[in-house]
């Protein structure tokens, strides 16, 4: 093969292999994928009907069809008795001096998903940068559209005759070197030690994975948490569906999305509804999660 063309058969192959990418981009920004998991609980029966929870979060400043009714479409379908929302509703960014919300988009979500289940919302970091920009107060915010605001709080419900407490807070994490300094005194683990005291089944929104993933969380009384902040990595391998990159954990984190056991508690880690920022995902598609429980 001449010089000339294996330019051109490398020009042709560069051209699919873009093309291919921009493909994969839109499908893994756009398509929103239901993925299902069961989770057992202490009080399990099998001749009791599962409880279905809905859980989503993510969701920034993604557009999924006027007032997110490719979104709400896609939780109603799952039929679920319950929605847990793991925070990054709301964001802001500052681009040359102007100032983005994504406000009313989100709001028009939020009442729109209220309408389908009983729903319950907890913070994470980009709905606080909100707040701060808006002026907006976001626990109202919330409340108004009809959904539960959860921040180191929690509930004792009966959903199908069956009792949970339905708990949320939001905290920065606890790293491996600050662990006795941060985490054995924090407000977050004298809220979870409170939150676990009952015989009701224990569910747990919390935004970050980092208090369950760097403590291991000391106290594994809860049954799961619902957690968000990773994106799924943003890029996933094919085939061996690894993240390429998660806050904090960095590159090829062994924590990035899907289901994963610590003791006898469950995270369930979602891979949320947008990229980051200007970058879009890869393999990956928008998650709503469908969890059984039994």
């Amino acid at each position: 093969m001449n010089y000339e063309k294996l330019v051109k058969t490398a020009g042709r192959a560069a051209g699919t292999i873009a093309g291919a990418a921009a493909c994969e981009a839109v499908i893994s920004d756009n398509f929103i994928q239901i993925t299902k998991y069961v989770l057992k609980t202490e009080d399990y029966d099998r001749r009791v009907e599962p409880v279905i929870a809905a859980a989503v979060s993510d969701l920034h400043f993604s557009r999924f069809g006027k007032d997110g009714r490719l979104l709400v479409n896609k939780i109603k379908s799952v039929n679920p008795d319950v929605i847990f929302i793991t925070g990054d509703f709301f964001d802001y960014k500052n681009f040359s001096g102007k100032t983005f919300l994504s406000s009313d988009y989100s709001k028009v979500v939020l009442e729109n998903i209220s309408k389908i289940a009983p729903s319950y919302f907890s913070v994470g970091n980009h709905d606080i940068r909100w707040e701060e920009a808006s002026g907006e107060n976001l626990r109202q915010t919330v409340e108004h559209a009809g959904i539960r605001f959860l921040n180191y709080e929690y509930d004792d419900v009966k959903i199908k005759g069956r009792d949970f407490r339905i708990g949320g807070f939001f905290d920065y994490g606890v790293f491996e070197e600050d662990y006795y300094n941060r985490w054995i005194g924090s407000e977050a683990r004298k809220f979870l030690l409170d939150f676990e005291n009952t015989d009701a089944a224990k569910l747990l929104l919390a935004h970050r994975p980092n208090t369950f993933i760097y403590t291991k969380y000391d106290n594994r009384n809860t049954d799961a948490v619902f957690c968000g902040h990773y994106h799924g990595g943003l890029w996933r391998i094919p085939i061996i569906d690894k993240g390429i990159f998660a806050p904090e954990l960095g590159f090829f984190p062994e924590y990035s999305k899907g289901e994963y056991n610590f003791g006898d508690m469950t995270m369930f880690l979602n891979s949320g509804l947008e990229g980051y920022s200007f970058v879009p995902r890869m393999f990956n598609r928008p998650e709503v999660m469908k969890i059984n429980i039994i």
